[in-house]
């Protein structure tokens, strides 16, 4: 890498060293004559590399809005990520993956010493002084989907509704989540509608719907209607005893899992030992508490494996570790294209003026007022950056829209943000241009006049 950019460096140093190298080589000596007689525009010689310049800020300007427009796009759209309601009210809540050993929960018997170890487990937790809930799930809240979901491509049958024909699922996603009774008070999933699970539920093939998954596919009153993943067989039919609220159920870091609410909730079961999720909710700090669980899981199986142990917050967090990162790279990129197009226009500019201090003098001589000068320098400037800015608008309007899938519920073609880039770089290459036409009109004419 380090050669590579040392290299890329030299190169871009000889490619903008050669054209003004070739130009310098070719000029001829009376046209440089006529220039210094003439002034800053005498003929078609010192024109050309006048457009040239002109032509490199232009551009400069317009990748810059690119660059900018995207930085600010993404700026937005992970405030509004960190910023939204995810569906979580939790505060104090810890959460642990635990996998027992064979020993405990062995492939053979997960029927009988999985729930019972489980169950160990959580009345372990609960004996512990501060904690207030403890609950388990199989996957974690703000890392997607688990793997029970479902659309009609996948091999699995889709949704089926009771009294509607055929599946109503298409290529959308559901989701099916396994919570234990009492998940959603520790999360502060708020139970709108019907109850929560019970200890038998996991025999009648209860489920909790989400209130996206009911306005979705359970329109109306969706307590007591029944619906199947598995076909439409009288025995896969599961029954609606309640409706939560929508949770964000993918990572805040954008990765598809399917819309935020169309899950349904089933009772928690072992399958296999695969592991699963231990909720916990203390009264205060549950870092502290830490300690206390680990020992309350290894009473139950010495040899458990445990990990991934955070707070609600800090999942919240570790979920926004890739759009913070995009968000920071494309906003540096976007900062340094502010930084270059100044430095570009205030170059152009300045060197314009350079130039022109002949024939400024002439005009201020001849009775040119100073304020005609700064609004004639300004005005030059000006109209090339707004060319850049225009041509930077459709640029981006079209270029954005590679961010759609990185970007939380902000389009890619947002009018604000354009106009608010627009407005930004209109102000910092107005004051690139501001001061050197500050300098020009300070130029006494006499001086001016001897100049060249």
């Amino acid at each position: 890498m380090l050669w590579f950019t040392a290299g890329i460096s030299l190169l871009v140093a000889v490619l903008v060293g050669l054209p003004p190298a070739v130009h310098a080589s070719s000029r001829h000596t009376d046209d440089g004559l006529k220039a210094g007689a003439g002034g800053f525009f005498a003929g078609f010689t010192t024109r050309r590399p006048h457009r040239l310049r002109s032509a490199l800020v232009v551009l400069e300007v317009l990748l810059a809005v690119v660059l900018v427009v995207g930085a600010a796009l993404m700026g937005r759209s992970f405030y509004r990520l960190m910023s939204g309601n995810t569906g979580v009210s939790a505060n104090n809540v810890l959460m642990m993956r635990v996998r027992f050993s064979q020993g405990v929960c062995s492939q053979q018997g997960w029927s009988t010493t999985c729930p019972m170890a489980a169950a160990a487990v959580l009345d372990g937790i609960r004996a512990l002084h501060g904690v207030r809930r403890t609950a388990l799930s199989e996957g974690r809240v703000f890392i997607g989907g688990d793997p029970t979901g479902h659309y009609s491509g996948s091999g699995r049958s889709g949704l089926y509704i009771e009294g509607l024909g055929g599946d109503q699922l298409g290529d959308q996603w559901i989701y099916g989540r396994l919570v234990s009774p009492g998940y959603f008070y520790t999360l502060g999933i708020r139970l709108v509608g019907g109850r929560d699970f019970e200890p038998g539920d996991s025999t009648v093939r209860a489920v909790i719907a989400s209130e996206g998954f009911a306005r979705k596919y359970l329109p109306g009153n969706p307590i007591g209607k029944r619906f199947s993943t598995s076909g439409d067989r009288p025995d896969s039919w599961m029954k609606v005893v309640g409706v939560v609220n929508d949770v964000q159920n993918r990572a805040v870091g954008g990765t598809p899992a399917g819309p935020p609410g169309e899950v349904y909730y089933l009772p928690f079961r072992f399958n296999h030992n695969e592991g699963f999720t231990v909720v916990t909710q203390a009264s205060a700090d549950p870092l502290p508490l830490v300690p206390a669980i680990l020992r309350a899981v290894r009473a139950v199986d010495k040899d458990a494996l445990v990990t991934r142990i955070e707070t609600v917050e800090q999942a919240l967090a570790n979920s926004a570790a890739e759009p913070r990162f995009q968000t920071a790279l494309v906003g540096s990129f976007g900062v340094m294209a502010l930084l270059l197009a100044f430095i570009g226009v205030y170059g152009v500019v300045s060197y314009s003026v350079v130039q022109r201090t002949h024939e400024i003098g002439v005009r201020m001589a001849l009775g040119a007022e100073r304020q005609d000068v700064l609004r004639m320098i300004l005005r030059e400037g000006m109209v090339l950056t707004t060319t850049g800015i225009g041509f930077g608008m459709a640029g981006a309007w079209g270029l954005t829209r590679v961010l759609r899938s990185v970007l939380f519920e902000i389009e890619p073609t947002d009018p604000p943000t354009f106009l608010g880039v627009a407005a930004a770089l209109a102000v910092v290459t107005l004051a690139a241009c501001y001061l050197p036409a500050r300098r020009a009109v300070k130029v006494d004419p006499i001086l001016a006049l001897r100049h060249e």
